[in-house]
């Protein structure tokens, strides 16, 4: 249910998806089920970027691994197909 945020390992920055079934959600970023958001959203690089927190880096980067695949709107590491 959630993803955390990279910069951090605690219980902030935590989103979910909303449309996510299954379960009682209590939509709150710093909570145990982390905030809501739609697959739209998530499928937006600056989502990643601003509100998640991430960073999206250059293909090899060892320090911030992550690169935008743009074929499926979602962040991927740069190693990943």
């Amino acid at each position: 249910r959630i993803a955390n945020s990279p910069i951090s390992l605690t219980t902030g920055s935590n989103y979910g998806n909303y449309d996510m079934t299954g379960g009682t959600w209590i939509s709150n970023a710093t909570g145990t089920d982390g905030a809501d958001v739609t697959l739209s959203t998530a499928a937006n690089k600056n989502w990643w970027t601003g509100t998640a927190g991430w960073t999206i880096g250059a293909p090899g980067s060892e320090t911030s691994p992550w690169v935008w695949d743009s074929a499926n709107s979602r962040p991927k590491l740069w190693f990943e197909p």
